[in-house]
């Protein structure tokens, strides 16, 4: 595997359509939706303005953008500061609620599979796609590297623990 994922200069991981939280058998089905691209960088600037607001209203944020968003921030240091004090306002209904969409991103066999350190580490560019999202493995690198965890709920924070893992 370390040989034909070294002949690669990008590798798209697919983790699932985002709705059922596994690939089909077969060839991986993209979502018809217009792909959302998470840089890792300023260019995230709207989809975090949208979790922002997400968490201001009366009902908890949850779907694969509210995700993505999250994983972006948490993996900055400065926006994991301002997460802090925002969660602080909000309750952890909403933490709750994304740690379950994290668990069931995390439900991808993707993650099971022996290759996968291959896959990410040997090619010179690596994105995750879920459903029609798609972000650099740099983004969950930093998420999962940090170490958010005040204002976290216990059973929140098993399930970043299990992604950090």
């Amino acid at each position: 595997m370390r040989d034909i994922y070294s002949r690669c200069r990008d590798v798209t991981v697919y983790l699932s359509d985002g709705r059922n939280h596994r690939p089909k058998k077969g060839v991986p089905h993209y979502p018809k939706d217009p792909l959302l691209k998470f840089y890792g960088d300023e260019r995230d600037q709207a989809y975090i303005q949208t979790f922002w607001q997400a968490l201001s209203a009366p009902t908890s944020p949850s779907s694969s953008l509210h995700l993505f968003s999250l994983l972006r921030i948490v993996g900055d240091a400065e926006l994991a500061q301002t997460l802090t004090t925002q969660l602080a306002h909000c309750g952890g209904d909403i933490i709750n609620t994304l740690a379950e969409d994290l668990r069931l991103m995390l439900l991808s066999p993707w993650w099971q599979c022996m290759w996968v350190v291959q896959e990410i580490v040997v090619p010179e560019k690596a994105v995750v796609r879920y459903g029609a999202l798609q972000a650099p493995w740099e983004m969950l690198v930093a998420a999962a590297s940090s170490r958010l965890s005040v204002g976290i709920p216990p059973k929140s924070a098993k399930v970043l623990r299990h992604f950090s893992r």
